[in-house]
């Protein structure tokens, strides 16, 4: 089991997370939930350090909340394994800009990480723990059955 934490805290992340851990993510392998989410400003980001994502046509788009939870869970096969280029604890986010969606994850980051690749194309960004952005690059194209993404968090 991957030992992460949180920065905020949620209530959920003591109350939910740890059942979670237990029962549901061993199945899905996704290490974040809607609560880690969060609404992001765009303009706090360089935007000349985007990692930029096309959409996979495989992955069906997220629509209402059960669809949402089925496939970011259990539906996008697509993953991608990204590192940053400096050392230290980091938060990752993505920019969607179909949508204009902007969310930072609050799940505490620190190496390598697991995205899924879903249906719309997205920019993920990285900020440190003084909140400045930071290099991510592609270390591998993969799917969800990596059994690396069992090692490493899968957001």
């Amino acid at each position: 089991m991957k030992n992460l934490k949180t920065k905020p805290k949620h209530w959920l992340d003591f109350i939910l997370w740890p059942l979670l851990k237990l029962f549901w993510e061993p199945f899905s392998v996704k290490n974040s939930h809607f609560w880690h989410w969060v609404d992001f400003d765009k303009n706090l980001i360089h935007k000349d350090i985007f990692f930029s994502v096309e959409g996979s046509i495989e992955s069906k788009p997220r629509k209402k909340f059960l669809s949402n939870l089925w496939q970011t869970n259990f539906g996008w096969k697509k993953a991608l394994i990204l590192e940053p280029e400096t050392d230290g604890e980091y938060w990752l986010g993505f920019f969607e800009l179909s949508t204009g969606k902007c969310q930072l994850c609050s799940v505490v980051l620190e190496g390598k990480v697991g995205i899924l690749v879903g249906h719309n194309e997205v920019y993920f960004f990285a900020l440190n723990s003084d909140r400045k952005s930071i290099y991510l690059k592609k270390s591998e194209e993969t799917t969800k059955n990596n059994p690396l993404l069992h090692t490493i968090p899968l957001i």
